[in-house]
């Protein structure tokens, strides 16, 4: 078997993460625990040319991230691990500020629903994924996969020509998965905006809204994620 050459350092994919890891990440995640720490996609991207990332080599199995119509969802599920991260665990660590004046001391009662309701997110983006996969029947065998990728690839096209398309393309209204996926981002918001109101008294409802494009508002100063 070839020697698989590393990387000298690992690169973290923040958008173009494996959907096994997600998965493998999703399986091993508790809520049980004294002290809840954030989810993350533990997928590394450390060989200098292999097309598989670390578990996907180990394993010997297919490396495949979300599909390319739904990279756009990715990135909302990303930004939305990055500023729960941020918000509720990086600023409790003290890391967040090195003068620690807007450090918060949140009590893992606090933390627990914003690991749930992260998880539900999580989760729902692999069920909207994987009805977007058999819609345009990507999930067919070997006989006649290659026929559903070429017209898959003429249907991404036809995305891209529409007005105001992204780069990472998104769900629609009308394909499978748009209205869980976006019933799952209505109530993921919910949660997290009755977690700050009970944590924070008299926060202001402006304050709490949620744009998956950016994160909460919150006035944190971090940058858009990079479109890895």
């Amino acid at each position: 078997m070839p020697r698989r050459n590393l990387r000298a350092h690992a690169i973290r994919p923040k958008i173009y993460f494996s959907m096994p890891c997600l998965r493998t990440c999703t399986k091993e995640y508790t809520l049980d625990m004294a002290q809840p720490v954030p989810f993350s996609v533990d997928c590394l991207l450390d060989a200098t040319a292999s097309v598989l990332c670390h578990q996907c080599s180990a394993r010997k199995s297919l490396c495949s991230p979300a599909s390319a119509g739904m990279l756009g969802n990715a990135k909302e599920l990303s930004v939305a691990i990055e500023t729960c991260r941020t918000v509720f665990f990086v600023r409790v660590q003290g890391t967040l500020d090195e003068n620690k004046e807007n450090d918060v001391d949140m009590d893992p009662a606090v933390l627990e629903p914003v690991s749930a309701a992260i998880l539900g997110l999580v989760k729902a983006f692999d069920n909207a994924e994987m009805a977007h996969r058999k819609e345009h029947r990507l999930t067919d065998s070997k006989k006649t996969k290659a026929a559903a990728l070429r017209e898959y690839h003429d249907h991404l096209n036809v995305r891209r020509g529409l007005p105001n398309s992204t780069p990472l393309l998104r769900l629609l209204p009308g394909d499978e998965g748009y209205v869980a996926w976006l019933a799952a981002k209505m109530n993921f918001e919910q949660r997290i905006a009755a977690v700050l109101r009970d944590y924070f008294e008299g926060a202001d409802a402006t304050t709490l809204s949620y744009d998956f494009d950016n994160g909460l508002d919150l006035s944190l100063g971090w940058d858009f994620l990079d479109e890895l």
